[in-house]
């Protein structure tokens, strides 16, 4: 039996939607042709990979997995999204304590 990816996501349908709706978007950026085709790839295999469930309640949701470097990937593309909204950008990474790595 094959393992699974690591990252596993559970949306409602219309998270998934608005979701899939900003990758699909973020495809036809032409000026940023890695960040369109990178949408792309992750559009794609959101929906070929995902599946539409239902919970014991009868509600219904997204199962969709996701190796780290998609769910990373994933990030940027909502943080890309986000940045075409007119809202200010803090450097919330200056409060942050330094790492080991």
């Amino acid at each position: 039996m094959a393992q699974l990816p690591p990252v596993h996501i559970k949306l409602n349908p219309e998270n998934f939607d608005l979701l899939l709706s900003i990758l699909a978007h973020n495809t036809e950026i032409r000026e940023l042709p890695e960040l369109a085709n990178d949408a792309h790839d992750l559009l794609d295999k959101r929906l070929r990979f995902s599946r539409l469930c239902t919970d014991l309640s009868g509600r219904a949701y997204v199962d969709s997995f996701l190796y780290e470097q998609e769910a990373v990937e994933m990030l940027w593309q909502l943080l890309f999204a986000a940045a075409d909204a007119d809202m200010p950008v803090t450097a919330y990474h200056y409060q942050l304590q330094p790492g080991s790595h």
